[in-house]
């Protein structure tokens, strides 16, 4: 797990992406789009606390755009099944493997 920072207008990821990680945002705002969708009325901002990114159909690819809007800073958390980063553990240096696993609406983090 680790901290990453964003500034406005950065694209934290992309629809079609490979998921390895979902987000909970510690700071600022992210605005989520659908892929293809555009409007004003298809777009989510979420703020401190909430947390994004992790696919809603276990698949490996992002369905949905992700950018910051104004400074935000985010804790990343490795998918369960995502490739381990190089070194082995998807927690990185101190392994331990991917932290979420089996999370529904009834078994949140």
């Amino acid at each position: 797990m680790g901290e990453r920072r964003y500034r406005d207008g950065d694209v934290i990821y992309r629809a079609g992406d490979r998921a390895d990680a979902a987000f909970i945002i510690v700071g600022g705002q992210v605005q989520i789009t659908p892929a293809g969708e555009a409007s004003p009325s298809e777009l989510t901002v979420l703020g401190p606390g909430d947390m994004f990114g992790e696919p809603a159909d276990g698949g490996l690819r992002r369905t949905e755009s992700a950018q910051a809007v104004g400074p935000a800073t985010l804790q990343d958390l490795p998918l369960a099944g995502a490739p381990e980063v190089a070194g082995g553990g998807g927690r990185g240096a101190g392994g331990g493997g991917p932290i979420i696993e089996g999370r529904t609406s009834a078994n949140p983090l």
